[in-house]
């Protein structure tokens, strides 16, 4: 299991480059790379299509995440972004501390 955050200010899905290589995903392989910008610098990510991503019962197959690495101190594997949130109602429910995704399309 890897454990990312819901991120409603990222554009893409990011997945850290270890989990992405451990699934056989290696950045010497990726054929395109994206720009993307995080609180300290602009950079180019490998940008690979993976076979399939599922985030709270909502399942995506070949779908883009971008390869990099957050700190250390992240104590999460990568975020969900926008890119797979804009086909969902996202409901987020601070008092009972839960998240709920329902696919609209």
């Amino acid at each position: 299991m890897v454990r990312l955050a819901l991120d409603t200010g990222s554009t893409s899905t990011l997945i850290n480059s270890s989990i992405l290589e451990r699934l056989g995903y290696l950045k010497q392989q990726a054929t395109k790379h994206v720009g993307i910008t995080t609180a300290s610098q602009m950079l180019y990510a490998p940008l690979f299509e993976i076979r399939q991503l599922s985030v709270l019962g909502i399942d995506r197959k070949t779908f883009a995440v971008v390869s990099h690495d957050l700190p250390k101190s992240a104590t999460i594997d990568g975020v969900v972004g926008l890119d797979f949130l804009r086909q969902c109602k996202v409901e987020i429910d601070f008092s009972e501390g839960s998240v709920s995704l329902e696919r609209m399309i």
